[in-house]
């Protein structure tokens, strides 16, 4: 028989899970390539370090864009590297596939997906709606019929969504997420400050001293960027209060979409969220304070899943390695 993997797709970070063993494998979705030849010379961890850095003939993609494919070529190459190295496919063998996507991309988009996961070497390509994979692998009891809320804050794409009896009842699905973070960071220090920043550096800032809750105190981180008076390199002393002034309209957003997405559920199911809480998982998650923000907010228990940055690709695993219900549904899902 075919191996199976999980491969949770993301704007920052791709993971793959194989059946029996687990997580094997976690990567930055980012591939360098010669301008020249077309070829590739570096994938992950070492194509992300060259993100803003690289001469004329280098360049550095990031094929995946608030959640779904926007290079088709770069993407089937990069989950071909992954696959090459941790050895799934071969002349004689290749995996069956299950990869989440957003739950509100188009079927053109569904399509691209498939299609770049089959050409780089999988034998059967089958999706599953990512919050629902989220929300097995942060160990809500989606079989029940009470209601539970996920909150699945990605790179790209924030998704919510309420689920009773093993399926989606309401979802709400927005392109503000970890990266629009960053750039509101950038248009600070832009606007501000009058310097200008890279990407990795907004997003260093962020790890570094981001909070979502002003009452958090993480002090202060010195950033190095372009004065655009005088065009010369710069240094300057952010605060953790100015990195959440800044990234407070992004974070209100979120919860503006959570609220909506409550507003929309049936009154049983929303006394369940209630009752139960909300939980948020994907990397935003692990911004300090947000749990205390979104429930200050919204007048709503928030908690924080087990293993944010993991539960997607952990669902997906766990539906694997269920012989019940729960692989039931990932059949039906995918179908």
């Amino acid at each position: 028989m075919a191996r199976q993997i999980g491969i949770d797709l993301g704007s920052a970070n791709t993971l793959i899970y194989l059946k029996d063993n687990g997580i094997i494998l976690s990567s930055p979705t980012v591939i360098a390539l010669d301008k020249n030849t077309g070829k590739d010379l570096c994938y992950g961890s070492q194509a992300k370090k060259m993100l803003g850095k690289t001469p004329k003939y280098i360049r550095v993609s990031k094929p995946v864009r608030e959640g779904v494919i926007a290079d088709m070529d770069d993407t089937t190459l990069f989950i071909t590297r992954l696959l090459e190295k941790t050895e799934l496919i071969s002349f004689f063998s290749r995996p069956d596939a299950y990869v989440c996507v957003p739950t509100k991309c188009t079927e053109v988009e569904r399509r691209a997906v498939q299609t770049a996961i089959y050409e780089a070497g999988t034998r059967n390509v089958s999706l599953v709606q990512e919050p629902l994979a989220a929300a097995v692998g942060a160990g809500l009891k989606v079989l029940s019929a009470k209601g539970r809320m996920i909150v699945d804050i990605g790179e790209g794409t924030t998704e919510v969504a309420v689920i009773s009896l093993g399926d989606i009842v309401v979802s709400r699905s927005q392109k503000i997420a970890g990266s629009n973070l960053d750039s509101a960071i950038m248009n600070y220090l832009y606007n501000e400050r009058r310097i200008e920043v890279g990407e990795l550096t907004a997003e260093r800032l962020k790890v570094k001293v981001g909070v979502a809750n002003p009452l958090i105190n993480r002090g202060e981180a010195q950033v190095v960027g372009r004065n655009l008076k005088t065009g010369m390199a710069i240094s300057s002393t952010v605060t953790s209060r100015e990195v959440h002034y800044a990234i407070k309209p992004a974070l209100a957003s979120i919860v503006h979409q959570i609220r909506q997405t409550l507003e929309a559920t049936p009154p049983e199911l929303t006394s369940d969220v209630c009752n139960n809480g909300i939980v948020l998982s994907g990397g935003g998650a692990l911004l300090p304070g947000l749990a205390d923000y979104v429930s200050a907010e919204l007048g709503v228990k928030v908690l924080l899943a087990p293993k944010p940055l993991e539960s997607v690709c952990i669902g997906i695993g766990k539906m694997l390695e269920s012989e019940g219900e729960l692989n039931k549904i990932l059949y039906k899902e995918y179908q």
